[in-house]
């Protein structure tokens, strides 16, 4: 399994020009993606999480990183779990990062978690698919 989390995907961004291309529907892929990439640059424009015209598409990233694992810069095995307690990170994914070699804690699973990404790949891959030259 292959955990593809906001690590990752805070580290490829799109942006409107992308948008733009994927609206021209050259592509059945850009078709298919306009106006979801639409949704996702509306909600980070009032979000304010990222500069302005750029923003995260999570659920691109972890799809493109199956059918190009290059994108994806940095997968490390990790003990991983999900806090069930109901405590204030109920529901959040946890790795257990510290150092102990030979252990499992308790509760955790090996999992391969990308923790980056190279944007520039990420936009060549994405503006391939959906019709248009890569990214300047």
């Amino acid at each position: 399994p292959l955990l593809v989390g906001l690590d990752a995907t805070l580290d490829a961004l799109l942006t409107d020009d992308d948008v733009a291309l994927a609206a021209e529907g050259r592509t059945p892929a850009g078709g298919f993606l306009a106006d979801p990439l639409v949704e996702y640059a509306k909600y980070y424009a009032r979000s304010e999480q990222v500069a302005d015209g750029r923003f995260a598409c999570h659920d691109l990233l972890a799809a493109l990183a199956v059918a190009e694992p290059e994108v994806l810069t940095d997968v490390q095995v990790l003990p991983i779990s999900v806090d069930t307690g109901g405590s204030a990170a109920w529901g959040s994914t946890v790795a257990d990062r510290r150092r102990r070699p030979d252990t499992q804690a308790v509760g955790y699973h090996p999992w391969r978690v990308a923790l980056g990404a190279d944007e520039r790949r990420f936009r060549t891959v994405f503006r391939t698919m959906v019709g248009g030259e890569a990214p300047a």
